[in-house]
């Protein structure tokens, strides 16, 4: 078993609407277990990447992808991106809207 805060390293995360509140919130908890997560965003801009940067922070990487959720064309792309930039994608929390 992994030690607590770092339950999961090695993973990726992907948070939509990862920016602000509730997303935020929970793209930091995830960069605290370890996880390197991918921060999307649709408009706000400036707060994904202050949220990535906080992240890393915490010794993980992260990167802030925009995408607009519901256009299947900017979903897919997104997913790859990610996949190629940080490895893969473990796990998913749909928080946008």
């Amino acid at each position: 078993m992994k030690p607590a805060g770092r339950r999961l390293s090695g993973k990726v995360a992907l948070v939509t609407g990862g920016g602000t509140g509730i997303g935020r919130a929970t793209v930091l908890a995830l960069a605290r277990e370890g996880a390197a997560v991918a921060v999307n965003y649709s408009k706000s801009k400036a707060a994904a990447h202050e949220t990535a940067r906080l992240a890393e922070a915490a010794g993980v990487r992260a990167l802030p992808v925009q995408a607009d959720v519901t256009r299947d064309a900017q979903v897919r792309a997104m997913i790859d991106e990610v996949a190629r930039e940080l490895g893969g994608l473990d796990c998913l929390v749909n928080n946008a809207g």
